[in-house]
C-alpha cells in the first residue's frame, strides 16, 4: 500500500481524505475504489511530474502486468469520472503523456482541520458561536412568523451509491427483511460471484455466498431470508438452478440446463415460497420455465414462437401471476401469465428493449429499465390503467430492484467506453483511434472516401457519426435509434437501420458520403429485416427477413430494385460473396457456408460465440473472425482448407461483442475495443404514500 506524509489534503478546489477513500468539493462527496485511490495517491506523491505506467503497474498493481495494462486505464479513467461528477473539469487536474503515463498538474497541500480555502477571515470560536446563535434565532422567527405556504412541486429523489468496487456490481436483490442486498460482483478477467452486504451496519464486511470456479448469477431471496437461489454457469455455458441455505452454507442443485442472459435477472422465488422461476433455451428460443419446490415438478410456463425470448421475471404478490418479458429482434413486450388459468395476456408497454423489471405490489406499479429515444431510463407503468410516466434517467441503468416494502428502488449503473482501433491485420498493432469520454463502436471502413463510420453517443443520443483526416462529423441528427452501418466494398455508399421517432418499426436508409445524402428506402417498408449488409461486388443488399413465419435470407439488387430469395435460414447476420452465403444463427455458436453450386449448408467455423454474431469478415478465400479463451481474445483467420492462424492476441474480454471487427484499407483490421467496464448500485427512495 501507498503511504502519504499525510491523510488530508487539499487538491485544487476539492479535499481528499484518506481515511474513508473519498474526494468532496462544495458539498458533494464520491468515493473511490481502492485500486483507483492508490494511483491517485501515487499521482499525489508524484504532483506535478510524470508516472509512468510501468511505475503505476509496480507500484499500484504489484508487477502483475496483464492486469495491470488494463488497470491503469480504468483508474485514469475512473478519476476523471469522479471529478466530472464533482463539477469539476479533470482536464484542469489530470494529464495524460501519451504512451508514457500521467501527470497531476496541481499541487498539494495538506490539510490539519480545515482547508485553506474556507480558512480566510477566521473569526473565534466565540464570534463563530456567537453568529451561529443569531442565525438560529433569525431562522426560527421566520419560521414561525412567516405563513407557511404548502410545497405543492414534486421532489425527485437523488440516488444513493451503495456499492463502489473495481469492476461490475449487478443484478441486486433485498432480503425480505430488508436487511441485507445479494448482488453479483465481477473483477477483472474473474468469473462473477455472489456476494451479501449489509443495508444497516455500513462497516460490516462482505460475505462472499458462492466460491466455486465457476460464474454466479441472479441471486433470488426465499421468502424466510435465509436462502439464496441462483445459477451457476460452467465453462462450458452449460447451467444449473441452485439454492444455498445461509446458516448452514449447504448448497443444492434443482434443475439444469437454464440460460443466462448478461447481467438481466432470469431466476425469481415466489412470494409463497413454493415455486422457482427461471429461463430455459427450447430450441433456438427461450421460455420461461417453473419448479415446484416441494414435488420438483418442472413446468414450461411460456411457448414462444420463432425468434422469440422470454425474459426477466416478476411475480405477483400473491404468487398467481408472473410477469416476463417477450422480446424479439429490437422490440420488447410484457406478458403475464396466470398459474390459475394457464392463460396469458399481453400489457399495452411496447419498447425497443426492456432489461429490468420491479414490481411494486402496494401501488401496482411496475418499474421498468426500457431503451426510450436511444436512452436506458426508469419508467413506471400503472398496472391498474397502463399510464406510463418516466420516474429517472441516469447513465446506463439496467437491472432493477425493490426492498420489500416498496420504499426503496435499488438500480445497477453500468460505465461503459467502447472505442475503435485501426490495427495492423498481422501484429494487431495500432495505427489509429476513434476515442473520446463517450462510447464509439461498431466501425466500418469506407474504402471509396477513406472514412470510418461508426456508432456514438458522443453528443447523448445514439447517432452515426463518420471520422475522416482526424475529423468527427455527426451523419445523422435525432431522427431516431439509429441501429450498425455497413458500407459498400467498392463506392460510397452505406445502409443503415434506424427506427425514425413516433415510429413502430426500423426503416432502412441508403447513404452516400460523396454526395452528403441519406434517404430512406421505401421498398423495404413493412419488411421485418435484420442486419443488412452489402454483396462482396457491391450490387445487392443481402438480409434476413420474416416471410409468414420463417426468417429467410433475401438479397436486393440496386439496379432494377428486384428482391431474390438466396436460402432459407434463421440467419442473424449474412454476408454474400461469389462463394455463396456466410452467416451466423439466432442463438447458435458458430459461422455457417451456404453453397450456390451445391446448395448445401455446413458449419464452417464453430468456435464464433453467439456473442459475436457479426464479428467476422471474408477477404477472397480466407475467413476473419473473433475467438475467445479465458485468457485472450484473437482475431483468427481461415482458408477454404481449414488451415486456421492466430493473427495477433488481446487480453480476455477487451474486444466488444456483437459485429465488432470489420475489414479495413491496406492490411488493416477497425475493432471496437471495450475500454472500461464497470457498474454500480444505486439506491432511491420512494414516496409509496397514496
Amino acid at each position: 500500500m501507498i503511504a502519504l506524509p499525510f491523510q488530508k489534503f487539499q487538491l485544487g478546489n476539492c479535499i481528499i481524505n484518506c481515511n474513508d477513500m473519498s474526494v468532496t468539493h462544495l458539498e458533494k462527496s464520491e468515493c473511490l475504489p481502492a485500486k483507483v485511490f492508490e494511483f491517485l495517491k501515487l499521482l499525489v506523491l508524484n504532483a506535478q511530474q510524470t508516472v509512468s505506467k510501468d511505475q503505476t503497474i509496480e507500484l499500484v498493481w504489484e508487477g502483475n502486468v496483464e492486469v495491470g495494462k488494463r488497470g491503469v486505464g480504468n483508474a485514469i479513467w475512473q478519476l476523471r469520472k469522479t471529478w466530472n461528477e464533482l463539477g469539476l473539469d479533470p482536464d484542469d487536474y489530470f494529464k495524460t503523456i501519451p504512451k508514457v503515463g500521467y501527470q497531476l498538474l496541481l499541487p498539494v497541500s495538506e490539510l490539519d482541520t480545515e482547508p485553506a480555502v474556507y480558512q480566510q477571515n477566521k473569526r473565534s470560536k466565540t464570534q463563530i458561536i456567537f453568529a451561529l446563535v443569531g442565525i438560529i434565532v433569525l431562522l426560527g422567527f421566520i419560521f414561525f412568523w412567516q405563513p407557511k405556504q404548502k410545497n405543492t412541486l414534486p421532489v425527485t429523489p437523488e440516488p444513493r451509491r451503495i456499492t463502489h468496487y473495481e469492476g461490475v456490481e449487478e443484478q441486486a436483490t433485498i432480503s425480505p427483511d430488508g436487511k441485507r442486498m445479494a448482488f453479483l460482483w465481477q473483477r477483472e478477467q474473474k468469473p462473477a460471484q455472489i456476494y451479501i452486504k449489509d443495508l444497516v451496519d455500513p462497516n460490516a464486511p462482505l460475505r462472499q455466498v458462492s466460491m466455486s470456479v465457476h460464474s454466479e448469477e441472479s441471486p433470488t431471496w426465499s421468502p424466510d431470508s435465509q436462502s439464496l437461489a441462483y445459477l451457476q454457469i460452467e465453462d462450458s455455458d452449460e447451467c444449473s438452478v441452485r439454492i444455498r441455505d445461509l446458516i448452514s452454507n449447504q448448497d443444492r442443485e434443482v434443475d439444469r440446463g437454464c440460460s443466462k442472459l448478461r447481467f438481466r435477472r432470469n431466476l425469481s422465488w415466489s412470494p409463497n415460497g413454493t415455486t422457482l422461476a427461471y429461463i430455459k433455451s427450447v430450441g433456438d428460443q427461450k421460455a420461461v420455465f417453473s419448479i415446484d419446490l416441494t414435488s420438483n415438478q418442472v413446468k414450461q410456463v411460456s411457448i414462444p414462437e420463432d425468434e422469440i425470448q422470454d425474459v426477466l421475471l416478476e411475480w405477483s404478490a400473491d404468487s398467481k401471476q408472473l410477469l416476463y418479458v417477450r422480446e424479439r429482434e429490437m422490440s420488447a413486450e410484457l406478458v403475464m401469465f396466470d398459474f390459475t388459468t394457464d392463460e396469458t395476456s399481453t400489457l399495452p408497454y411496447p419498447r425497443d428493449m426492456i432489461i429490468g423489471l420491479a414490481w411494486q405490489h402496494k401501488k401496482n406499479e411496475l418499474y421498468a429499465t426500457a431503451l426510450k429515444e436511444g436512452s436506458f431510463v426508469i419508467e413506471k407503468l400503472n398496472l391498474d390503467d397502463f399510464s406510463t410516466t418516466e420516474f429517472h434517467r441516469d447513465n446506463t441503468i439496467s437491472s432493477l430492484a425493490l426492498n420489500k416494502a416498496g420504499t426503496k428502488l435499488y438500480y445497477s449503473n453500468h460505465i461503459g467506453q467502447e472505442f475503435i482501433t485501426v490495427r495492423d491485420i498481422t501484429t494487431g498493432a495500432i495505427h489509429s483511434q476513434v476515442i473520446s469520454s463517450s462510447r464509439d463502436l461498431f466501425g466500418q471502413q469506407l474504402k471509396a472516401t477513406n472514412e470510418i463510420l461508426y456508432v456514438s453517443n458522443r453528443n447523448g443520443n445514439w447517432e452515426l457519426w463518420s471520422k475522416k483526416d482526424g475529423q468527427n462529423l455527426m451523419l445523422t441528427n435525432d431522427i431516431g435509434l439509429v441501429s450498425l452501418p455497413s458500407v459498400s466494398p467498392v463506392d460510397s455508399q452505406f445502409i443503415v437501420l434506424i427506427k425514425p421517432k413516433g415510429k413502430v418499426d426500423y426503416q432502412l436508409y441508403l447513404g452516400d458520403r460523396r454526395q452528403n445524402q441519406l434517404q430512406s428506402m421505401p421498398e423495404f417498408e413493412g419488411k421485418n429485416i435484420k442486419y443488412p449488409s452489402f454483396s462482396s461486388d457491391g450490387e445487392n443488399i443481402v438480409f434476413s427477413v420474416m416471410e409468414g413465419s420463417n426468417w429467410i435470407i433475401q438479397n436486393y439488387n440496386l439496379d432494377d430494385k428486384s428482391f431474390t430469395q438466396l436460402h432459407k435460414a434463421n440467419a442473424r447476420y449474412t454476408v454474400q460473396t461469389e462463394k455463396g452465403l456466410y452467416f451466423s444463427k439466432e442463438n447458435h455458436s458458430g459461422l455457417f457456408h451456404f453453397n450456390f453450386v451445391t446448395n448445401e449448408e455446413n458449419l464452417l467455423i464453430p468456435e464464433l460465440s453467439k456473442g459475436d454474431w457479426g464479428s467476422f469478415f471474408v477477404h477472397g478465400n480466407e475467413i476473419f473472425y473473433v475467438a475467445r479463451t479465458k485468457e485472450k481474445d484473437l482475431l483468427q483467420k481461415r482458408n477454404l482448407d481449414g488451415v486456421t492462424e492466430t493473427l495477433f492476441e488481446l487480453p480476455a474480454k477487451s474486444i466488444r461483442t456483437g459485429r465488432a471487427i470489420a475489414k479495413g484499407a491496406g492490411g488493416q483490421v477497425i475493432v471496437s475495443m471495450l475500454g472500461i467496464n464497470d457498474a454500480d448500485i444505486f439506491e432511491l427512495e420512494l414516496n409509496v404514500n397514496p
